[in-house]
């Protein structure tokens, strides 16, 4: 990130998009209160929609100093916030590598009794320091039964095999994950884009913001004989390929 007297990249980039769109939109909302907690809101939701990477005292921290400031800094062109979320962000990240790293050297016991909760995406963070490992072990006992479940409708087979099945699942499961981490630490520029999006869509469902890079990759998969197969291809949460 470039800085020149105090002024960051970030700063300038969110200054164009405010300004682009108080100029522009036919009836531009105002930046204050609203606009911030709506902002801070949405990222955290977007950095941890599973509820399993920020800490409750993380997320309730962030909360008391920015919830309701996001609109005052950026009247006043600063985006240092993004680096403070930022960095609780990769601790967390870090966090949950080195429990499943840890995970995936043990043999996790699959016969105990336990229930999982599917929380809704608005709901509080919850996550206690000392219950990061048995939340991920909850995870990944899920994921993996879920993940033999739908090899076979034979239960007395799975069974037979389950040990051999579990052991393999577990291993798939905690890599895609500690992948997903990985990237997630390496590459920053989701990170930025999605806020400035989700402060567009705070003005207009329908608006996004488009870096040079993502504009470039936009551009290049459109048609120059307007001419397409309908093909859109994506990774699904077990990083395989949905066509």
């Amino acid at each position: 990130e470039k800085k020149i007297n105090n002024f960051t990249k970030n700063d300038d980039i969110l200054l164009k998009i405010n300004k682009l769109i108080q100029k522009e939109h036919y009836n531009p909302k105002p930046v204050n209160d609203s606009l911030s907690a709506y902002v801070f809101d949405e990222l955290l939701n977007d950095l941890d929609p599973s509820r399993n990477i920020f800490l409750k005292s993380q997320a309730d921290s962030l909360s008391n100093i920015y919830r309701f400031r996001l609109d005052d800094l950026i009247l006043k062109n600063n985006c240092a916030f993004l680096d403070e979320i930022r960095k609780e962000y990769k601790k967390s990240l870090l966090r949950n590598k080195a429990v499943l790293e840890k995970l995936d050297k043990e043999v996790i016991d699959y016969g105990t009794k336990d229930t999982v909760r599917f929380k809704k995406l608005d709901s509080d963070f919850y996550l206690k320091a000392s219950e990061v490992e048995k939340a991920w072990n909850k995870k990944i006992r899920y994921e993996v039964f879920n993940d033999i479940a739908v090899k076979s409708k034979n239960l007395d087979s799975l069974k037979l095999n389950f040990g051999a099945m579990s052991l393999r699942s577990q291993k798939n499961i905690i890599e895609n994950e500690l992948c997903k981490i990985n990237v997630s630490l390496t590459d920053e520029k989701p990170f930025e884009d999605n806020f400035y999006t989700i402060f567009c869509s705070y003005f207009d469902p329908h608006t996004n913001y488009f870096s040079n890079e993502t504009k470039s990759s936009f551009v290049s998969t459109l048609s120059k004989e307007k001419l397409s197969l309908g093909l859109e291809i994506s990774l699904n949460e077990k990083n395989e390929i949905n066509i």
